[in-house]
């Protein structure tokens, strides 16, 4: 499994054309649907 960062960077980054919503979490810190199914996926049974 693979994630690029925990939050939404704020900054549009000229070599990166996802950065601004790569992350687990959105700018307010709420979770996006990856959250949910990175903490379903790295769960122990």
């Amino acid at each position: 499994m693979h994630w690029y960062a925990w939050r939404d960077s704020p900054a549009v980054e000229a070599f990166c054309s996802f950065c601004q919503h790569a992350g687990h979490f959105d700018l307010a810190g709420e979770a996006k649907p990856a959250w949910r199914a990175y903490r379903q996926a790295v769960r122990r049974p």
